[in-house]
């Protein structure tokens, strides 16, 4: 696993998951009023230079949070970068370097990190501490099957993705992105501002790079 086709070194890497009693600060400051979130299909990180390409897309759109599918990292765990962003990640257990997902965190939503889930090759979830004591952040990042797919690979994802979209409370900010390998179509009356109008039915949509802003007042 790793960008530039080694190993990634100990010390970058721990365990899968986190408690909530590890985050240390609330996402709101007093300087920072709102939080940007963005999704990304970026088709692999499994090749040289890649994450550095990430990092700078994330400072092109001044983004805090990045949900990133089709990672094509194994396994699960944390990998701090260089430049200072987090990489959560969630991927196959076994060495087929395909799927896989990840929320890449800056340094500022870093510090209010509750706790953090890997769900297999197709979802991983994080929770973050907002300025409202009782309401935490949900952010739930996936990569769904094509409708290509098998129907026992797509019924076990969307059964697993409720399971975890149930866990949630509903008091909390809970936001579900990602790659959903959905078919659109032209029409965009309303959605003009994130959609395009020159789709086709039998386009599939894999890459989404659009800023959420959250307000965290």
């Amino acid at each position: 696993m790793g960008d530039e086709g080694a190993s990634v070194p100990a010390e970058s890497m721990k365990e899968c998951g986190q408690s909530r009693k590890d985050s240390t600060h609330p996402i709101a400051s007093s300087s920072i009023k709102s939080l940007r979130i963005a999704s990304w299909n970026v088709r692999t990180l499994y090749q040289a230079g890649k994450t550095a390409q990430l990092t700078t897309e994330m400072k092109r759109y001044r983004l805090h949070i990045l949900g990133v599918s089709e990672t094509h990292w194994i396994q699960c765990g944390q990998k701090t970068l260089g430049s200072g962003e987090l990489i959560l990640f969630s991927g196959r257990e076994h060495n087929q370097h395909s799927e896989g997902v990840a929320l890449v965190l800056g340094k500022y939503a870093q510090k209010s990190l509750g706790g953090w889930e890997p769900h297999g090759e197709r979802i991983v979830l994080a929770s973050f501490q907002t300025r409202s004591k009782n309401i935490n952040m949900n952010i739930v990042q996936i990569y769904a099957p094509t409708n290509e797919a098998q129907d026992e690979e797509k019924d076990a994802f969307y059964d697993l993705l409720q399971e975890v979209m149930d866990k949630l409370p509903k008091k909390d900010i809970n936001i579900l992105m990602g790659d959903a390998n959905a078919k659109i179509g032209r029409a965009n009356t309303g959605y003009d501002r994130i959609m395009g109008s020159h789709g086709l039915v039998v386009v599939v949509v894999v890459v989404v790079v659009v800023v959420v802003v959250v307000q965290v007042y």
